[in-house]
């Protein structure tokens, strides 16, 4: 017996310093859970006297499950431990991370490990082993915390950054997305005095600008915010210059010179009929 128990023993020594590589995938269907009934099949006498072959405890609901990832990064692990005999047990649930939880002549129920101080998108490992004085029962399990929340993007802006000959009005917009999928807050705000803000999801964003000045430098500001994180940047605008009739209205003009040149021609055929009516109607006075 005393064999038996050295070499149980240093099993789940050489278990224990297994790497968690060798038998976790996050990725598909995750199986990390290795569990071992050590002891199945010990004879044992009952308080009648009777002899019975005692079985070792069972684990099962693990929460979260084995291979869960996105796990906070403070949390209460729940396990049910077993015995099927109605054995009296003791337990022990120990994390990766250090922390630990143990309990002497426990019954059948939920066992719980509170879990702080873990760090963002790592792979945590958790032991349970059960005991009920005969026979023991060893199991691991795996989960992955959250990815660290990403403060929102702004890209795609248009007109450009730093693009010349604008308009005195335009809609300036841009691109804000959240990486996460999170609700933000944003803002645009003109060095004209023009403004936007909604509380929005990701997709383009705008505001309305009636600059005042040719040829003037401004700026807009954009500023975003997940409630956690924020992301904010600053872009130029120059408007045009000052138009020139010919610049600014040639479409009037092209049709003014086409009306004009119609005129003249209209001037240049009726004058010579109009002469010639005038000196007939002399003469038949």
């Amino acid at each position: 017996m005393t064999l038996l128990c050295v070499a149980l023993l240093l099993l789940n020594v050489f278990i224990a310093l297994m790497p968690i590589s060798n038998a976790v995938n996050l990725t598909g269907n995750c199986y990390a859970l290795w569990h071992m009934n050590e002891s199945s099949g010990n004879n044992v006498v009952d308080s009648s006297g009777n002899k019975r072959t005692s079985q070792s405890p069972i684990f099962f609901n693990e929460t979260p499950a084995n291979g869960t990832t996105g796990v906070n990064l403070s949390l209460y692990w729940n396990i049910t431990i077993e015995d099927p005999d109605a054995d009296t047990f003791s337990w022990w649930i120990n994390c990766s991370n250090g922390n630990t939880s143990h309990a002497v002549g426990a019954t059948n129920g939920t066992k719980s490990l509170h879990i702080t101080g873990l760090a963002n998108e790592t792979v945590y490992r958790v032991w349970v082993n059960a005991t009920d004085g005969s026979t023991w029962t060893r199991a691991w399990y795996v989960f992955q915390t959250l990815m660290p929340n990403r403060p929102p993007i702004i890209f795609n802006e248009f007109p450009i950054n730093d693009s010349f000959a604008n308009p005195l009005q335009l809609i300036w917009n841009c691109t804000i997305q959240d990486p996460d999928g999170d609700d933000f807050d944003w803002w645009i705000n003109c060095s004209s005095g023009d403004k936007n803000h909604q509380d929005d999801v990701n997709g383009s964003k705008f505001v309305l600008i009636f600059f005042v000045n040719y040829t003037t430098t401004y700026r807009i500001w954009v500023n975003a915010t997940d409630g956690l994180h924020w992301t904010n940047r600053t872009y130029y605008v120059h408007t045009t210059g000052i138009p020139t009739i010919a610049t600014y209205y040639p479409i009037q003009i092209g049709i003014s010179i086409n009306v004009l040149l119609v005129v003249l021609m209209v001037v240049a055929f009726v004058s010579p009929l109009f002469l010639l009516f005038a000196r007939r109607r002399k003469r038949s006075s």
